[in-house]
């Protein structure tokens, strides 16, 4: 016998198909009558062998009854390898109870090489709206939209991979709606009413979100040591990656610069899956690149200190609608400056922060300082190696050029002593 709730019916030849879960798994039978969706049902086995049953008892769910299944299969998970860390088997327990009990499920990814690599390996486990991710910040304006989504759904949850770790999540919430993030940004401590799994907590700052989620697709049964490098790559981890996972990264940055908006996620996934268009798309790529940093290095200019300064405005650098975005025309001169230094480079609203070298400075701490001292400084954040900061007005950009500048001066200067 079994009883659980039917998340899935359809009709066939055979008769009624049901997805029935348990806190054991799923249950997919043939019944001798309709049932829908979100009805507890009590099934009897009338022929096994064609996993055939009769239909004993049903009844629409409670909420407060869906929610004790999923908490029952979600108790009930057993990992099939070793956690990075506590908070990503929490996170795997999530997605297995989304996978069992078919959660109404929005995935937003930040829609670089990282954050790509992470939803196709989560996408591999449950079903959900996926929706790529412009801005680091959850607004409510995606707040209010992703209620809409999953407001009426079934025990609705969202996953927030490589951004939105110092986000309030209170509209969601307030409905009901389960947050689980996947993130490598530092944030300060763990956020109230949210499954975080993030490395920064413990220290560990190679590790990407992409990493991440591999090793919790690794507690689920699979494993994707390709995406996974992909997600290194990208973010220029200290981890090891090989070349093809490096040229597929930029392949995917390419390819999200020019899509921005809409439904990209099965593009991504065939840009990983057909290594001929990636590397038409990656020749692409790396031909807009030389031509940036050929117009590029000319427009540098350079604060010396005992750690130097390179800054530059990005929209000096051919037409600023163009790949590479400003962040990645900083990461491509940070690579070709031998000494150790800081570099920033700006447009608009925007400023990126790079490193030449791995942890020299810690960039987020001094985002936050930043946005502390400057008042024209409206948001911003990272990590230790790659940070960005967004001011109020574009009139303000020399003011804030001139005022970081000496904010590094002196912030360097208490750094060291």
């Amino acid at each position: 016998a079994i009883e659980g709730l039917v998340v899935r019916t359809s009709r066939n030849g055979r008769g009624h198909s049901l997805t029935v879960a348990t806190k054991e798994g799923q249950h997919k039978i043939i019944a001798d009558k309709q049932v829908e969706e979100d009805s507890i049902v009590k099934l009897s086995p009338t022929d096994a062998r064609n996993n055939k049953f009769s239909v004993i008892e049903h009844w629409k769910a409670s909420e407060g009854e869906i929610r004790d299944l999923l908490n029952d299969i979600e108790s009930s998970f057993i990992p099939k390898a070793q956690p990075l860390f506590k908070e990503a088997e929490d996170v795997a327990r999530k997605i297995w109870g989304a996978h069992i009990l078919n959660r109404q499920a929005v995935m937003r990814f930040h829609n670089d090489a990282d954050g790509i690599s992470a939803a196709l390996i989560m996408a591999e486990f449950f079903q959900s709206y996926k929706q790529a991710q412009q801005s680091p910040t959850y607004s409510d304006r995606d707040a209010f939209y992703d209620l809409m989504t999953l407001r009426y759904g079934r025990a609705p949850m969202t996953l927030f991979l490589d951004f939105g770790s110092s986000t309030s999540y209170d509209l969601l919430r307030a409905e009901n709606v389960e947050v689980v993030v996947v993130d490598h940004h530092p944030v300060n401590s763990e956020i109230e009413g949210v499954v975080l799994a993030n490395p920064t907590l413990h220290n560990i700052t190679e590790q990407t979100t992409g990493y991440v989620c591999n090793n919790i697709a690794n507690m689920l049964g699979k494993d994707f040591p390709f995406l996974a490098g992909v997600s290194l790559a990208g973010d220029k981890s200290t981890l090891p990656y090989t070349e093809e996972e490096a040229k597929t990264a930029l392949a995917l940055d390419y390819t999200a610069f020019y899509t921005g908006y809409g439904n990209t996620f099965n593009l991504y996934k065939d840009i990983v899956k057909d290594r001929h268009l990636m590397e038409t798309i990656y020749d692409k790529a790396r031909d807009k690149m030389e031509e940036a940093k050929k117009e590029l290095l000319p427009q540098v200019k350079k604060f010396s200190n005992s750690l130097s300064l390179y800054y530059f405005d990005a929209e000096s650098v051919g037409q600023r609608r163009e790949f590479p975005a400003t962040g990645k025309l900083a990461s491509m001169l940070a690579d070709s400056i031998e000494e150790p230094a800081v570099i920033m480079a700006y447009t608009g609203r925007m400023f990126s922060f790079r490193l030449s070298k791995k942890d020299i400075f810690d960039l987020a701490a001094f985002v936050e300082h930043l946005k502390k001292t400057i008042s024209a400084i409206e948001g911003g954040g990272g990590h230790g190696n790659a940070a960005s900061i967004r001011i109020r007005d574009p009139s303000m950009r020399d003011a804030v050029v001139s005022a970081i500048i000496e904010e590094f001066k002196e912030f360097h200067h208490r750094s060291l002593s």
